[in-house]
């Protein structure tokens, strides 16, 4: 990558462990994603994925490291980084680091969305 190459995701020494397991969910990640790159997380289950990504979108905090997105540290400015970065889950899923009341805007944002794109994409086609 060129020196002057703009980082969208800078992950530095990323551990997390969670309260009741002995052992890290993530064990010292470093990842760089530049912008115009193409980026895929894949690996088995269990091996960190979804909580790698929870971290980047500010729903999970880490247990040490940094996380950057653009220019923003997660770590300290989670509800800053979820105004630009959104996260959509295998399957329907309430995060447990949300109040009831923040799930049940973000599914009916998602619903709104939905619709809303559903309408427009149809006025298209069936003109």
């Amino acid at each position: 990558m060129q020196a002057d190459a703009v980082k969208v995701i800078e992950i530095r020494q990323l551990r997390k462990k969670y309260k009741k397991s002995d052992e890290e969910a993530l064990n010292g990640i470093d990842l760089t994603v530049y912008k115009g790159e193409f980026f895929g997380l894949l690996g088995p289950n269990g091996a960190g994925k979804t909580t790698t990504i929870s971290i980047i979108c500010g729903l999970l905090t880490i247990t040490s490291g940094s996380v950057v997105v653009g220019k923003v540290d997660v770590n300290h400015f989670p509800r800053q980084i979820r105004r630009f970065i959104g996260l959509v889950p295998q399957d329907i899923a309430l995060y447990p680091t949300l109040t009831v009341r923040e799930n049940l805007i973000i599914l009916a944002n998602c619903m709104v969305f939905l619709v809303n794109n559903c309408m427009t994409e149809s006025k298209i086609y069936y003109r």
